[in-house]
């Protein structure tokens, strides 16, 4: 596991077959820290407690076409 450290503000980029997700601190207070993520439509974002195991859940099957990658830049 890859651990890095942000501020309120900055962001963390990182692509993968031609699809890139951003996440950015929004907000920290106390011991709750507030994200954003910007991805295309078709990259699926799920929060870990809403699935049995990451590890033996089936990944969906999603394709990215270059017209839906260009359309969410706009």
């Amino acid at each position: 596991m890859l651990v890095l450290s942000r501020k309120s503000g900055q962001s963390i980029k990182f692509s993968s077959g031609g699809l890139e997700v951003e996440l950015t601190v929004i907000r920290i207070a106390g011991n709750r820290v507030q994200i954003g993520l910007t991805a295309p439509s078709c990259v699926k974002i799920l929060r870990g407690e809403l699935v049995p195991s990451l590890s033996t859940a089936k990944p969906p099957i999603r394709i990215c076409t270059q017209a839906r990658l260009g359309a969410v830049g706009a």
